[in-house]
């Protein structure tokens, strides 16, 4: 036997009978080393084209598997929120799970709270029109129209002592703030429909608080302040984009919406009550829609 290395590698010849029976007889047994190593073949690794998996793709070359499906409820335009889940309302903090700001017990986070509404209503279509649209009513049905809408509006119109309460409201604020916070030139006003003429003897009252006491736009302050004052159902938004405390007076049962030194809503609202001046079937027309519109639950911007 002849040994000899090549670096790791080794090559054996073996002539001979290795048989057992054949211990006795001298065996011839030679070990050459090869001049040059045979190449060695490595398998190739497979392309990721022809790699095929069930899971998602993870690089560009793979495609997903067709997996068709049907949508419970289509969104009914792009960007739309999708539908709950426990996993992502955690994330988009329902008022239950999220933290409460210190030093106001009035906090609450609706104010990053949306509202939502079904996706469809339905998938029904509606009818075909019978014919084509009227161009004008029937005199009688014109008559008829103009009568109920009257009536309704008579109906909607604030009693006299809707109003009185509002006033007093006003006045009563505008006492219980300046006594608290003297010297600070406080005032407060009207806007929306009960400045604007548009409103009925149960809607709410919006009040604008106007003063250069910055520290009263901190609306924390004004919550705990007014609930100390005989105010009931006190909640503080102080979070949304124009902070509000929402208040229910118990004594002249009117309910509140207040805001500090937003004054960009009493010039819409002076700006809506000249519409009404204007021309007098603006007022009718206008408040005969709100009422239409919050039977249908459309008349809330959140919803």
């Amino acid at each position: 036997m002849h040994s000899g290395t090549h670096g790791n590698a080794a090559s054996f010849q073996i002539t001979g009978d290795l048989s057992p029976i054949a211990r006795d007889k001298p065996s011839t047994m030679s070990w050459t080393v090869p001049s040059e190593l045979p190449p060695r073949h490595i398998p190739l690794r497979p392309s990721l084209n022809s790699q095929h998996s069930n899971s998602l793709p993870s690089t560009p070359y793979q495609h997903p598997r067709d997996l068709p499906f049907t949508s419970r409820s289509p969104s009914p335009r792009r960007g739309s929120s999708s539908p709950r889940s426990t996993h992502s309302e955690s994330h988009h903090l329902l008022p239950s799970l999220r933290r409460q700001y210190p030093g106001c017990k009035y906090e609450t986070g609706m104010a990053h709270f949306r509202r939502r509404i079904p996706y469809s209503l339905g998938s029904e279509l509606l009818p075909d029109e019978s014919g084509p649209l009227k161009e004008q009513l029937d005199p009688k049905v014109e008559e008829a129209l103009t009568k109920e809408m009257t009536e309704l509006y008579q109906k909607l119109l604030p009693s006299p002592e809707s109003e009185e309460r509002r006033s007093r409201f006003v006045q009563k604020l505008e006492n219980m703030l300046n006594k608290q916070w003297p010297g600070n030139d406080i005032e407060v006003h009207i806007f929306g429909s009960s400045g604007n003429k548009l409103y009925s003897s149960d809607s709410d009252v919006d009040i604008c608080i106007t003063t250069p006491f910055k520290e009263l736009e901190r609306v924390c302050i004004l919550a705990d302040f007014l609930a100390k004052n005989g105010m009931e159902r006190v909640v503080c938004v102080s979070h949304a984009k124009v902070p509000i405390v929402k208040i229910w007076d118990p004594e002249l049962q009117l309910a509140c919406d207040m805001n500090v030194n937003n004054t960009l809503a009493l010039e819409n609202t002076r700006m809506m009550k000249t519409y009404v001046e204007i021309d007098e079937r603006v007022r009718p027309l206008a408040m005969i829609i709100k009422y239409w519109a919050k039977r249908r639950i459309l008349n809330d911007a959140g919803s």
